[in-house]
């Protein structure tokens, strides 16, 4: 059976009491949430996934975030369709509410320590819950795992890893960097919303500012396995000027979910002022990369004096290169391999 809940509220703050975290039994229960907004194309296979999971009993949440198109219809009829062992609850925002914001909505309503994020157009293997139950007992603040990548049409494309940072272990580099690990693939202990203030910044990326809370409190699990297929291909852009905007979108993200950061060090760790320097540069390299998208000359005024600022750019410049040259002799072969299986 599924329930429907609506809901138009804004973000609220969790409270900043810490707890302790339960060690994983077999009958651990865990939170699942699904996010989607305006994905009828994929959501039938996102809902699909979830509720396959093979896990025990799970309380399932499938909110939609005031989607335009029909895929709260498509949520509606699958859940009502239901009749497994997991509990699943529907929500709707009756207005859009954006990632962050739908995010913290659909957290206050979990009664789990552990909740697991699905977005709206990937696809969780059905043993997604049962592999990071296993390995709960070391009392983790931060699962994330593997994970394949498919286009539009389902069909698998290469990929770079992305999580190098995160498993660094390096506070400092986790610090300032832009990618720590694909959200998708994430389990969170809801210690990292408790414990912290209310993410107040707006239009940061969940991954960006989670990971690095995770990374503060010292408890991290990776799993190699691959445990989502993540879909790609949604966002590219074709022309000079979505690209242009598509980097300025990128860049506002980020020093938003930098200034999170910031606010989140200066109420759990006021002492590391090292990180709290680290945090204020990148900021300001990437509100320089925010300049170069928006308007040349300003950028040019404004920062091309700074060798930090050059030698950055620089860096990922290089760093694109080699990942667009290794993207496409990748995909060169596995479009190879495909035909010789087809």
């Amino acid at each position: 059976m599924a329930t429907l809940m609506e809901s138009s509220r804004s973000v609220v703050g969790i409270g900043h009491s810490p707890s302790t975290a339960r060690g994983h039994t077999d009958g651990q229960q865990i939170s699942f949430v699904l996010l989607a907004y305006n994905q009828e194309r994929f959501i039938r296979d996102a809902v699909e996934s979830v509720l396959a999971q093979d896990y025990g009993c799970l309380e399932i949440i499938l909110s939609d975030d005031a989607s335009t198109d029909a895929t709260f219809e498509i949520m509606s009829e699958m859940a009502a369709a239901y009749h497994g062992p997991h509990k699943v609850t529907l929500r709707r925002n009756v207005t859009n509410l954006g990632l962050i914001n739908h995010l913290v909505s659909v957290i206050e309503v979990t009664t789990s320590e552990y909740i697991i994020a699905a977005a709206g157009d990937d696809i969780s293997e059905t043993h997604r819950a049962s592999a990071i139950a296993r390995i709960l007992e070391s009392r983790p603040f931060l699962v994330c795992s593997g994970y394949s990548t498919i286009d539009l049409t389902g069909r698998p494309v290469a990929h770079e890893r992305s999580d190098e940072d995160m498993l660094s272990g390096d506070i400092r580099r986790i610090a300032v960097s832009t990618a720590l690990y694909v959200g998708a693939t994430a389990a969170w202990h809801r210690d990292l919303f408790r414990m912290f203030p209310p993410i107040s910044r707006q239009g940061s990326y969940e991954d960006l500012v989670l990971g690095y809370r995770a990374a503060l409190l010292g408890r991290i699990e990776y799993i190699p396995e691959s445990l989502v297929r993540y879909r790609v291909g949604g966002g590219m852009t074709t022309t000079r000027t979505d690209w242009k905007k598509a980097a300025q979108r990128t860049a506002t993200a980020r020093i938003s979910s930098l200034q999170q950061r910031l606010l989140d060090t200066r109420h759990f760790s006021p002492d590391r002022n090292d990180l709290i320097k680290r945090i204020e540069n990148q900021i300001k390299i990437e509100r320089a990369i925010l300049a170069l998208s928006s308007n040349h000359r300003d950028f040019l005024r404004l920062y091309s004096w700074n060798p930090k600022v050059i030698r950055y750019l620089s860096k990922v410049a290089a760093r694109r290169l080699r990942r667009s040259f290794l993207s496409h002799v990748k995909g060169g072969e596995m479009r190879h391999e495909h035909g010789r299986t087809t």
